[in-house]
């Protein structure tokens, strides 16, 4: 049965098996401190990455998988969220993508992402620009060999277009708890390769998934999707959502520039019109 952690290679046929990998995985990994105990994280070269996380105590008290690839999103992101079933380090974030320059507050569409590494994190600068590495881990996925083959499928109750994505908070709770960093969307694949795993040998899918809000990386349990689809495919289905802030200060501080310039102009413009 697919998971999360067989969507990155960790395929085992009994917990032993995987708490075994996840010692190993922690002997290899980097130490990340933060203010509530630590991680140690482990990342393959390929981007297949998972978070250990050990309290004050130096007890493991969880593990997030994650894959750290080739996307790159422009995140307005507006809020910070603790839930209750989170351990002390982890955590989700809520924004915008794509948002217009300036304005964290809108964007092409609202979603919810978990954040690999939360406890790094405790009281993000909010509202903010930022870069995330956004991670797609298919719990259901269909493949159509191009547009109009996906068009084909829909109904008349439900026509999405291609590139389309809709967040856990629309979905209905019939359908996803909102509180889950989930999301059903389709988009064009524009590169896919068979991965594997270092640490267990077993083989995991890549897509880099084109849609209205940029690209996302989307990795795939091989058994739920057969053969790779080709570049130019249209994927769909429902995933969960992890992903990482990569922007550094400087390239905050550049953006946050960038926006100023952009309201300046445009309301430059506005004083022009008024006069003419």
């Amino acid at each position: 049965m697919s998971s999360h952690f067989s969507s990155i290679g960790f395929q085992t046929e009994h917990p032993g098996e995987f708490v075994a990998q996840l010692r190993r995985a922690a002997e290899e990994a980097e130490h990340v401190p933060c203010p509530r105990g630590y991680y140690r994280h482990w990342r393959s070269e390929q981007g297949a990455s998972l978070w250990i996380q050990f309290d004050r105590h130096d007890a493991m008290i969880g593990v997030t998988p994650c894959f750290e690839g080739q996307s790159s999103l422009r995140v307005g992101l507006v809020e910070q969220m603790h839930r209750s079933d989170d351990s002390p380090l982890e955590g989700a974030c809520y924004g915008w993508a794509a948002p217009p320059a300036g304005d964290p507050h809108s964007g092409m569409f609202p979603f919810l992402f978990d954040l690999a590494d939360a406890g790094c994190h405790p009281a993000l600068s909010l509202p903010s620009l930022r870069r995330v590495h956004l991670s797609a881990f298919a719990e259901t996925l269909q493949v159509h060999e191009s547009d109009d083959a996906f068009h084909a499928t829909q109904t008349a109750e439900s026509q999405l277009a291609t590139g389309s994505f809709i967040p856990a908070r629309l979905l209905g709770r019939e359908v996803v708890d909102e509180h889950h960093a989930k999301a059903m969307f389709s988009g064009h694949v524009l590169r896919a390769a068979e991965l594997r795993n270092p640490l267990t040998g077993h083989p995991y899918h890549w897509l880099l998934v084109s849609t209205v809000g940029g690209e996302i990386d989307v990795v795939v349990d091989p058994t739920l999707i057969g053969d790779l689809p080709d570049a130019g495919a249209v994927v769909s289905g429902l995933f969960w959502l992890c992903g990482r802030l990569t922007d550094s200060v400087a390239e905050r501080w550049i953006q946050w520039q960038i926006g100023w310039a952009e309201r300046w102009l445009s309301l430059q413009r506005s004083w022009d019109e008024g006069w003419q």
